[in-house]
């Protein structure tokens, strides 16, 4: 690790100003955001990499060790920017051997996520955060589901802790659409307010890049979360490679609340997302596991996609 920039102290939390939510969008915030401190640990985990945007996701479906974990880490750290682990390790690993990892990927220069897509009550929410942090992790996914409350909550308690919040705003598995993509309706209070429904829905469709007939509604699920992570003051967002389009989207709503959150971005290869459209459309960081870990030539693969992160970024 090299300058100050890479320290895990995780004791600076001057993030995003926070903001009044709204159930649709966000509310006009104070202009020029400086980056979290995940953020900045990130980026300078990019710089460390020549570059790289590529989060690699530690998807190991059978030998899982904790040798295994840090020999792929070894041998791809210098095409990478972070590792990501789900429940292919956080399952049949101790929280010993989770946190050795985390401290192994950390010894690359190398940021680790916990992709557990936090979905329970407040003070389960809190437990699982904690233990987390005690296992070194520096961000964590969450599922806006839990509602706004529940969602600043959960943020404002990794950030307490030094880690990061990444939102669920659209998954990249086929199929998806059925739920991210639903027509909702909000309601406030005991009645529908049909007209202030309508009134957000003009608001939101002005703020959208695609105002076409065709676009989706305003009032989608996948729209309410977007509105709830930057109202929460997420770090980043979730938006899957294989809908180039809704990255676009989410990009310029985020540019438009001049807010500094990082949209990641799954799905390029095996679920068939192309890395390059999702970084030339506004994503920040492509999460790729399989494409990398079953390939032929895993370094191979990962530097060409290593390559790719930085020609389409510019």
């Amino acid at each position: 690790m090299k300058g100050e920039e890479m320290s895990y102290s995780k004791d600076d939390n001057s993030n995003k100003a926070r903001y009044m939510p709204n159930p649709i969008h966000a509310p006009t915030p104070i202009p020029t955001p400086t980056p979290s401190i995940f953020l900045k640990r990130l980026s300078a985990s990019v710089e460390e990499h020549d570059g790289s945007r590529v989060v690699l996701a530690l998807d190991l479906s059978n030998d899982v060790s904790v040798e295994k974990v840090c020999s792929i880490i070894d041998a791809l750290a210098g095409y990478i920017c972070s590792v990501k682990m789900n429940m292919h390790l956080l399952l049949p690993l101790s929280m010993d051997d989770v946190k050795y990892i985390n401290d192994h990927a950390h010894s690359h220069g190398l940021q680790s996520i916990a992709d557990i897509k936090l979905n329970d009550i407040p003070s389960t929410n809190k437990v699982a955060i904690d233990k987390l942090a005690e296992s070194n992790f520096d961000a964590l996914t969450i599922n806006p589901i839990i509602g706004l409350d529940a969602l600043k909550d959960a943020i404002h308690n990794a950030h307490s802790r030094g880690m990061g919040a990444i939102a669920l705003v659209y998954m990249s598995h086929k199929g998806a659409e059925s739920s991210y993509g639903m027509r909702i309706k909000m309601v406030y209070g005991e009645q529908d307010d049909e007209q202030k429904q309508q009134r957000e829905d003009v608001q939101l469709q002005q703020r959208s890049p695609s105002s076409s007939s065709s676009s989706p509604s305003p009032s989608t699920i996948y729209r309410v979360f977007l509105g709830w992570a930057l109202a929460a003051d997420a770090d980043g967002i979730v938006v899957g490679s294989t809908r180039p389009e809704m990255i676009r989207e989410c990009r310029a709503y985020i540019e438009d609340a001049h807010m500094n959150v990082a949209i990641f971005s799954p799905g390029s290869g095996a679920q068939g997302g192309d890395p390059s459209a999702a970084l030339s459309n506004g994503a920040d960081y492509i999460i790729v596991g399989r494409s990398i870990l079953n390939a032929d030539d895993p370094v191979r693969e990962a530097s060409r996609l290593a390559r790719i992160s930085l020609i389409s970024r510019g």
